[in-house]
């Protein structure tokens, strides 16, 4: 289903309406992820009504939702994109997200941005780039990451390439 153009059987659309534009969604699909999140079905609403204007990030992730490339720097930010993604637990578009990072930095540094939402998200494949090319770890930029939103992985893995490399002095 494509979410710009509304649906051929109009009994089967669940409508974002927004004062700028209209997304559609299957009934089915909608119910499902609620049904997911512990919700109640939706569907029966018909629409939901958006007194402002969209930013962006729900049709950014619609868009990768149905194979457009990830937008790494995008109008409503990564943050905002990766919380829809995380509302509704499509884990896909997160490691999609991940690969786009990474290939973004090519061969530079992982962005200390990207590297904490990396780290907030689990998303270990940006964190084992950005360890990559460390030649020493900084303790005060580990601490800056936040050890407690850490998954065992990512520590484990930071851990390792400290007991490689030592803590820079």
């Amino acid at each position: 289903m494509n979410h710009r153009v509304p649906p051929v059987n109009p009994e089967n659309r669940f409508v974002f309406a927004y004062p700028n534009e209209n997304f559609y969604c299957s009934k089915e699909i909608l119910d499902i992820l609620c049904e997911m999140n512990g919700n109640s079905k939706v569907s029966a609403i018909g629409q939901i009504e958006f007194p402002v204007a969209s930013r962006g990030p729900l049709e950014e992730f619609l868009d990768c939702l149905y194979g457009a490339p990830i937008p790494v720097h995008s109008r409503g930010g990564l943050n905002d994109f990766l919380n829809i993604a995380q509302h509704f637990l499509v884990r896909a578009v997160t490691q999609r997200v991940a690969t786009a990072v990474i290939h973004d930095a090519g061969v530079n540094e992982v962005n200390w941005e990207f590297l904490n939402l990396a780290v907030q998200r689990n998303m270990r494949r940006v964190v084992h780039r950005w360890l990559i090319g460390k030649q020493s770890i900084n303790k005060i930029q580990i601490q800056r990451l936040g050890v407690h939103r850490m998954s065992g992985e990512v520590m484990k893995a930071i851990v390792k390439k400290v007991l490689e490399l030592g803590w820079k002095k």
